[in-house]
């Protein structure tokens, strides 16, 4: 095992931070966003073995380091989100890890998320700045899951899970 701090990170304005993050290990891999100016730790990543996922985070302007415990080679990419990935309705995306997916809203739309895992299944819905707007899904997997949204404008749909998953969001 071994714990890294990483170089630090300005960020400008309030935003949504994105970070890309791989781990090729088997123990655990915990990820902490900190607050160099307040000390204050988000918790980011907590999962045991190979990770691959997109991970977000809200920030104010300032300097950031990334805590990590990890076993075997990891990485950590922080990127933006690209106007040209915002999905409209209907929406379908499977994968394995968390995933960020940005999805303009303009109407009542329908969430369904199917899953295959034995353990968490969480989906937050979140705004173009990274806040949370609603924890749309906190369930035990494996299962099937479906609510309706309401809110128009930009939403970031934001899964931590890891396991196969299939997310689709649909238009009345």
């Amino acid at each position: 095992m071994g714990e890294d701090t990483t170089d630090a990170i300005e960020v400008s304005e309030e935003s949504a931070l994105v970070v890309d993050a791989t781990h090729r290990g088997g123990s655990n891999f915990i990820v902490h966003l900190i607050d160099l100016k307040t000390g204050n730790k988000k918790h980011l990543i907590n999962e045991q073995g190979s990770f691959d996922g997109r991970i977000i985070a809200h920030v104010t302007p300032g300097q950031y380091v990334f805590n990590v415990v990890y076993d075997r080679e990891y990485t950590l990419e922080p990127t933006d989100i690209n106007p040209g990935e915002t999905h409209e309705p209907p929406v379908r995306m499977s994968d394995h890890d968390y995933a960020v997916l940005p999805v303009e809203l303009g109407s009542p739309v329908r969430v369904e998320l199917a899953a295959q895992t034995d353990s968490n299944v969480i989906l937050h819905m979140k705004n173009a700045l990274g806040e949370t707007v609603d924890h749309i899904f906190n369930e035990r997997g494996p299962g099937e899951f479906a609510t309706t949204i309401t809110t128009e404008g930009l939403a970031l749909f934001y899964l931590q899970m890891v396991d196969e998953w299939e997310l689709s969001i649909e238009s009345f």
